[in-house]
Formats: C-alpha cells, sequence, structure tokens
C-alpha cells in the first residue's frame, strides 16, 4: 500500500483510478483498508477543490417539471 496525500488534480485522478481497482476489495484486507483509506481522502480532497452546493429549492422544482414536461399550471390540482 503505497498511500500518500492527494495535493494535485492529477493525485485526485490516480486516486480515482486506483478506487476503480480497488472497488471489489474484501473488507479487512489490506485492499480494503487502502479502498477506505483512499476513500476518505478522495473525499477531503473533493470537498475542498470540488465542493457542491446546496441547490436553491424553486430550481430543483422547476428541473424535476421540466423533466417531466410541466407547467406552472399543472400544479394547481
Amino acid at each position: 500500500m503505497n498511500i500518500k496525500p492527494i495535493k494535485t488534480e492529477d493525485d485526485y485522478e490516480a486516486a480515482l483510478a486506483r478506487i476503480g481497482e480497488l472497488m471489489d476489495a474484501e473488507l479487512n484486507t489490506a485492499e480494503g483498508d487502502e479502498l477506505d483509506v483512499l476513500g476518505t481522502l478522495v473525499e477531503a480532497y473533493e470537498s475542498k477543490h470540488h465542493p457542491i452546493s446546496t441547490p436553491n429549492p424553486v430550481e430543483v422544482i422547476r428541473f424535476r417539471m421540466d423533466q417531466y414536461g410541466l407547467q406552472d399550471k399543472d400544479l394547481i390540482p
């Protein structure tokens, strides 16, 4: 197991690739532990460099309405 901090976008991409390789790793094995640690590192990197903001509730409703082909008048009943 060769784990290092994720400092750059290249490190991030490499960690994601390794996670992809380890997705079937069993718990309580060296590979399973590596997957767990890499997942934690990726989560920390993403929260700092790729944050996902909370959507505006009205925008969410409008998005779903658009997906279903609904208009404002369809909400009246």
